[in-house]
């Protein structure tokens, strides 16, 4: 799995509910766990590469007995295409 592909995965997820968490990018991108890792670590990785490279920005924080946080995704992140290349 590319990162392209994980990013489509969130494009659908924010199409359907606007905020998302790592666990809905987890289950969305199909993305199975490792020895090491859960998929909600790994989606979790993902999300802050993304907000890293401007495709998706914090959301807010819902506090709760599990907290989490929500991400949505930015005009950049729903336009941005596998192959781009910056200044072309």
């Amino acid at each position: 799995m590319d990162w392209y592909d994980v990013l489509k995965a969130a494009r659908r997820i924010a199409t359907r509910k606007g905020v998302f968490n790592s666990t809905d990018l987890a289950e969305e991108a199909r993305i199975e766990p490792t020895a090491k890792s859960g998929a909600h670590q790994i989606a979790s990785a993902w999300l802050g590469k993304f907000v890293r490279w401007g495709y998706v920005v914090r959301a807010g924080h819902e506090p709760g007995e599990r907290s989490w946080r929500g991400y949505s995704l930015t005009p950049w992140g729903a336009k941005i295409r596998k192959g781009f290349k910056k200044g072309k």
